[in-house]
């Protein structure tokens, strides 16, 4: 039989235990909240700096029959190591960038600037445009095949920090808290292979919210987001380890560095499931600073975004 100081030793170590599973517990929690909090406040960066990079693997036998230009466009970024860097603004909307595409097993790099200035997007991509030659859209006349006006207005683009907040709670509603870490000013969610499954069941239905985000900042026309909704409806996402992600905030808690490395398998309504593989890294920089200056123009001479869509619709 034990002693009394024994049991009272034990006793105190249980107790022990189950304080620091529940205060784990709790600080669960927090790390999610205050993930969410952190996407809150990306809304409030009115012009920064950002630069990053991806590795994207993914199948182009997923796109079906496609049209040949548009699967040799498409071919560029699979398999791919893409490259961003540029300066924007939410008030007025105002990009700069360049976008760089390194396919696999190829030194040769493809480089694709892009402008954004008074809704109107202009970019210059080697495989349909002439050196130096830019295809421009303006944004805001840009018509949906089912009809809507316009599919981007003005408050669209200003909104499009929004949009981000609304498909990060989405995601970050759905999983557990036990899969959230938090240390000073960083974050990790983890997936690993004894809650695959679970995270997989957990996202799956997340699907068609995303799309009713883009059609409400009518980034999707109407008829267009009810049948990919359908879609999503009857389509399955599984993840496969390793899957994390990691964002690092500042003393102001705007998110300044956020990596992530998604593998999971995506099976469409017909059944077939597809291969995809992501590692992402974004940063940011000279937020809301002065420092901030624009300088390139829509080009004055360019190819309107029709003849790019008469071209692959052939």
């Amino acid at each position: 039989m034990l002693t009394r100081p024994v049991q009272r030793w034990r006793l105190l170590a249980l107790a022990c235990a189950l304080i620091v599973i529940a205060a784990g517990c709790k600080d669960n929690k927090a790390a999610k909240a205050h993930l969410q909090e952190a996407y809150i406040k990306q809304a409030e960066m009115k012009t920064y700096r950002f630069e990053g990079e991806a590795a994207l693997t993914m199948p182009l036998q997923a796109t079906g029959n496609i049209n040949p230009v548009y699967a040799a466009v498409l071919s560029t970024f699979r398999d791919s190591r893409l490259e961003w860097s540029g300066i924007s603004s939410s008030d007025p909307v105002r990009f700069e960038g360049t976008v760089k595409i390194t396919p696999k097993d190829s030194p040769a790099a493809v480089e694709i600037p892009v402008i954004l200035k008074d809704s109107k997007l202009a970019l210059s991509i080697p495989l349909l445009n002439k050196p130096g030659e830019y295809t421009v859209a303006d944004l805001t006349a840009l018509g949906d095949k089912q009809g809507a006006p316009s599919v981007i207005q003005p408050e669209h683009l200003k909104a499009s920090g929004e949009l981000m907040r609304t498909i990060m709670n989405t995601l970050i509603d759905s999983l557990d808290p036990a899969w959230f870490t938090e240390q000073p000013q960083q974050f990790t969610v983890h997936v690993d292979e004894k809650n695959l499954d679970q995270a997989s069941a957990a996202l799956t239905p997340q699907l068609p919210l995303l799309v009713d985000a883009l059609k409400q900042y009518s980034l999707l026309g109407a008829e267009t987001a009810d049948k990919l909704k359908k879609q999503a409806a009857s389509s399955k996402l599984a993840l496969k380890a390793p899957t994390d992600i990691q964002v690092h905030v500042d003393e102001n808690g705007f998110i300044r560095d956020q990596t992530a490395s998604l593998v999971f398998d995506f099976t469409n309504d017909s059944g077939k499931a597809y291969a995809y593989q992501l590692k992402l890294t974004q940063r940011y920089s000279d937020i809301n600073s002065s420092s901030i200056t624009f300088e390139k123009e829509i080009p004055a001479s360019s190819k309107p975004l029709e003849q790019i869509l008469r071209l692959l619709s052939k």
